[in-house]
């Protein structure tokens, strides 16, 4: 039953998306994986809607459909510092492939993956499925509006804070969503607009500690600063 579903939910994909699978390894964790090689495709297919188009409007550009550095980097730190992930209630926000979460769920966290849109969840449910022969546990979130009366221990996240419009909502979803004590682990490329909403982080009361990563992705090497929040 478990390959059934499996290769059903491998079909429904395939219909959508040309996709590839291959193994990926991260210290000395190794996961199936896939990579969505027709990204062009669905740059363009949200660029040729109308003007008026809530997708357009608000910029859902699908950058969800790519493995980023910043993923790999917070992947690696979790595998050294699982002390700090296992057993802990954890949610991933704007997951994309859902590799950190996929990693923290492997170290023993209680893990549930969110996303602005359904698409990537949708991949998500597969490669969960592929990994651990069971279903994720989805939400589909948009941080400016986070459900109410949900919390977590730890949030996950890389690669979010690009975009200046984002940061005011972004500190508002992890005030609601992290529990008393909590902490955040989250990942970003130093790019440029991302200070300032570390910049905010520190106005709004947050501490945080700062870690460089090095990871090798398309046989480059890139530096991600991974950073440990709390209040």
């Amino acid at each position: 039953m478990d390959d059934e579903k499996q290769f059903t939910l491998q079909q429904n994909l395939k219909r959508r998306y040309d996709i590839e699978e291959f193994s990926l390894s991260i210290g000395q964790l190794s996961l199936k994986w896939l990579r969505i090689q027709n990204t062009d495709q669905l740059f363009d297919e949200l660029l040729a809607k109308d003007a008026d188009d809530p997708d357009l409007e608000d910029e859902r550009m699908p950058y969800w459909a790519d493995l980023w550095p910043s993923a790999l980097a917070l992947s690696q730190y979790l595998l050294r510092h699982q002390d700090l992930i296992s057993g802990k209630t954890t949610l991933e926000i704007g997951c994309g492939l859902g590799l950190c979460g996929m990693v923290a769920a492997d170290i023993g966290a209680r893990v549930t993956l969110s996303d602005y849109l359904p698409e990537p969840l949708e991949v998500v449910r597969y490669l969960w499925w592929l990994n651990r022969q069971e279903e994720p546990d989805l939400l589909q979130m948009d941080w400016r509006y986070p459900p109410q009366n949900l919390q977590f221990d730890l949030l996950l996240a890389s690669d979010i804070s690009y975009e200046i419009r984002a940061h005011e909502p972004l500190v508002g979803a992890i005030r609601k969503l992290l529990k008393p004590g909590g902490r955040v682990l989250l990942s970003e490329p130093r790019r440029s607009t991302a200070n300032a909403f570390f910049k905010l982080l520190a106005r709004e009361g947050f501490l945080y500690e700062r870690q460089e990563e090095l990871v090798r992705l398309s046989g480059q090497l890139v530096t991600v600063d991974v950073y440990d929040i709390r209040i």
